[in-house]
This record gives structure tokens, C-alpha cells and sequence, in this order.
């Protein structure tokens, strides 16, 4: 659907931003630089409506600590809001699952 094909540009599009903010961040990150940004919630099971806003998880590709994961979600929050393209509702680095909520 249109709605999928949306979801699918922001994740691409969240993945570059995580890309360029973790590179540019200090030694915390070092080893996180290979990730993947996935949808977590209705934008992931296929119950998101338009305008809904989107959940955003970061999965490191190999060994990861949750510090070094709650760091790449900060980087990526503020790349998100500093591209423009993303408003940053909140970032939950306490929940049971980390996530970046973006509208």
C-alpha cells in the first residue's frame, strides 16, 4: 500500500541519518557503526494509519551493549530533528524496548 511504501522511505531515509550521526560521534560508538533502524509497533505490523506517528528501534549487527544502543537512538534523535524531515515526539531509552517515537 501507499501507506507501506511510506513507512519504507522513512525507514531508508532514518538509516542514512543514523549512518552519518553515528559516524560522527565519539569512542561509545565505536563498534556500532554497523546497525539496522527498524519499525516497532503499527508501523511494523501493518495496523499504522495515515499521519500516525512511528516508532523507531535500533538493532546493532553483532555485539551491541544497551548503552551503546540508547547512545546510537540519542544520535539518531538528533539527527532526525536536525534534518527537518522528522519531529522528534520522545525518546524512551528506559521502556523495556528502547525506541524513538517520530511524527
Amino acid at each position: 500500500t501507499e501507506e507501506q511504501e511510506r513507512m519504507r522511505r522513512c525507514l531508508h531515509q532514518l538509516e542514512r541519518l543514523a549512518s552519518l550521526a553515528l559516524a560522527g560521534e565519539d569512542k561509545q560508538l565505536e563498534g556500532l557503526l554497523d546497525f539496522k533502524v527498524d519499525a516497532f509497533g503499527s508501523c511494523n505490523n501493518g495496523l499504522a494509519t495515515s499521519g500516525c506517528d512511528m516508532d523507531v528501534v535500533v538493532h546493532p549487527v553483532g555485539d551491541g551493549s544497551t548503552e551503546s544502543t540508547s547512545a546510537a537512538l540519542q544520535a539518531l534523535a538528533s539527527a532526525a530533528s536536525v534534518s527537518g524531515a522528522f519531529l522528534v515526539q520522545s525518546l524512551l531509552l528506559s521502556a523495556r524496548v528502547p525506541l524513538l517515537k517520530l511524527v
